[in-house]
């Protein structure tokens, strides 16, 4: 569905990304992983068309990405970035049927449009929040909204820049498990950047590692978040365990020892 071959950016005289391979498939959940840095939201703006690499190029579906018209792009791929959806003077149902707008043939929502709109809010507990205006919303409500916007685009691969940022515990869960149930109900190519490598873990089909804007490993969980890899690219020592139900691996952090007779402070 996605495929990048050798990508390179630099912004002035510093490389962002130097020489990044990659691809993602229909019903796959990739997860883009990092320390601050690395290069993934970068390499998110080029996949996405928001920036052009200066060197490498973009194929989505079998067509190189320039070629698609933003229409005919948008009927294909959707888009959350990492600030998510602004407190806007719209109710929720307003902004959801924004989604529609590639697929409409005029100025007005068919009948078709109405449906998927109506679908779509059923199907992420929005039905009943239609009224609401944004600005009342939670940043995770938001969210949530942000992603029943892409959902009625109806498209064929989702990207997500970091789209647990600022969310608690619960609003994680459920903004990942409604990704992971529609990728899943819809054959849905899925790429998203997440911090947590433990909600990498458990909602990610593969995983690719960055560190300086360098592609150090991609595989699937088991074969990525390992301590000598972990310990690699984050400079820290972690300990790995089994996640008790799914089997996927999990990060433990140690705490920060002191040298003795150090003050140990940054």
């Amino acid at each position: 569905m996605l495929r990048a071959k050798a990508l390179k950016k630099r912004y002035g005289d510093h490389p962002v990304l130097k020489g990044i391979d990659l691809q993602v498939t229909s019903g796959e959940t990739v997860g883009l992983i990092g320390p601050n840095g690395s290069g993934k939201s970068t390499l998110v703006r080029l996949l996405s068309g928001e920036e052009k690499p200066d060197e490498g190029r973009i194929f989505l579906g079998d067509r190189e990405l320039s070629a698609w018209s933003p229409r005919k792009r948008a009927k294909e791929m959707a888009v959350l970035p990492q600030e998510g959806l602004p407190p806007v003077p719209f109710t929720v149902e307003e902004v959801v049927q924004m989604g529609r707008h590639p697929h409409m043939q005029g100025p007005w929502m068919g009948s078709e449009d109405w449906r998927v709109v109506e679908e779509v809010l059923e199907q992420t507990g929005l039905a009943r929040e239609r009224h609401r205006p944004i600005h009342r919303l939670s940043g995770g409500e938001r969210q949530r909204v942000a992603i029943a916007k892409a959902m009625v685009q109806e498209p064929r691969l989702l990207i997500l820049d970091e789209p647990t940022t600022y969310l608690d515990a619960r609003y994680q869960l459920e903004v990942l498990d409604a990704v992971h149930r529609w990728g899943r109900d819809r054959g849905l190519a899925v790429l998203m950047v997440l911090h947590d490598l433990n909600l990498a873990a458990q909602y990610c089909d593969r995983l690719l590692l960055l560190k300086e804007g360098e592609l150090v490993v991609e595989g699937k969980p088991s074969e990525v978040i390992r301590a000598d890899l972990i310990q690699r690219v984050y400079g820290i020592e972690p300990v790995i365990i089994r996640h008790p139900e799914s089997g996927v691996p999990q990060v433990l952090l140690r705490a920060a020892r002191k040298e003795q007779g150090a003050a140990a402070y940054f």
